[in-house]
């Protein structure tokens, strides 16, 4: 009783400081305009965790670290007049990534959902054409989160909270990379970049003239809150009716009834995770399914969460209770 009393005093406070966590997730504070590449710490609490990323402003308008134009490509600012950049794949250089990392303006809590959200774009095609490094579009850009900062060259594999599985090519737009994370520690950190090995991710050619031989995207408007109201992009904000339902009682005993989102199912699956975020069960989905039973035999009693992931990304979950009486 002690244990839930102090947990429920925790997020009394976390829920009453309901905001974005990501200080500075637009870009948009910076000590000095960026005049050149790999000025990440330019930009108000930002650092660079591999590599050297850079900071694009529209203060600088006819720089190689201008906005709109820009030595990695063209892309206006989704939000403001500032963006981050960096490289997510380098042809001959398996384990090169270029990452940013900022401290959270609190921890997160162990078990409490936290909607993940933030704007990318792929460069290409910049405004030093005898320099374009950027030959290729790639997948895998996403967000990571650690208890300390982290300083390495090298891939920071395993248990990334958001990624993009599809290939990032439209340089004429940003896109949305969204989801629900459940934190297992109280992840102090975050980072954005790939994490992911080259096997783990595709490429695409979409210069065969670039001097380089990399794939590079551009982050702007990153949010993480435990609310969705405070990421107005999350697609928990956006549904008008949540992608899944408890169609039966809860708790929970021998078997789950699960209505969902036919319009989200091409392609889905269902998984169930404890309140650490490790995965306990998965179920693929047929296509144009609507409602699902679930046996839950051998899955131990406690509290769960139930999310749909399909390409697009993760979805917001649902909380159940299993009790095998």
């Amino acid at each position: 009783m002690r244990y839930l009393i102090f947990l429920v005093s925790l997020l009394n406070i976390f829920f009453a400081q309901a905001q974005n966590l990501v200080p500075n997730g637009s870009f948009e504070e910076y000590t000095t305009c960026p005049t050149n590449q790999g000025q990440v710490e330019r930009c108000v609490g930002w650092t660079s965790n591999s590599a050297s990323p850079d900071y694009f402003n529209r203060c600088n308008m006819n720089d190689s670290a201008g906005v709109p134009s820009n030595f990695g490509g063209y892309q206006d600012a989704f939000d403001g007049d500032g963006y981050m950049g960096c490289v997510t794949y380098l042809e001959g250089a398996p384990t090169y990534r270029e990452c940013i990392q900022h401290v959270l303006a609190s921890p997160l809590i162990p078990g409490v959902p936290v909607y993940l959200s933030m704007m990318v774009s792929p460069g290409g095609f910049g405004n030093q054409p005898n320099n374009d490094v950027v030959r290729y579009a790639s997948s895998g850009v996403g967000m990571k989160f650690s208890v300390g900062p982290r300083a390495s060259y090298l891939l920071w594999q395993g248990n990334v909270a958001l990624q993009l599985s599809n290939i990032l090519s439209d340089t004429s737009a940003w896109r949305q990379v969204c989801g629900v994370y459940v934190p297992d520690s109280a992840y102090a950190y975050v980072t954005l970049g790939c994490f992911a090995t080259d096997a783990d991710i595709d490429t695409q050619l979409i210069n065969s003239n670039a001097a380089g031989t990399a794939a590079y995207a551009f982050i702007d408007n990153v949010c993480i809150s435990a609310f969705a109201s405070d990421c107005p992009l999350s697609i928990g904000i956006q549904e008008l009716t949540p992608p899944l339902w408890n169609m039966g009682a809860n708790p929970v005993q021998d078997e789950l009834r699960i209505g969902v989102d036919a319009s989200l199912v091409r392609g889905a699956s269902l998984v169930i995770m404890d309140d650490a975020g490790r995965v306990c069960l998965r179920r693929r989905i047929a296509d144009g399914a609507t409602k699902i039973d679930w046996s839950l035999h051998g899955l131990a009693n406690g509290s769960y969460f139930v999310q749909l992931q399909n390409p697009l990304g993760r979805y917001a979950p649902i909380h159940i209770v299993h009790t095998n009486l």
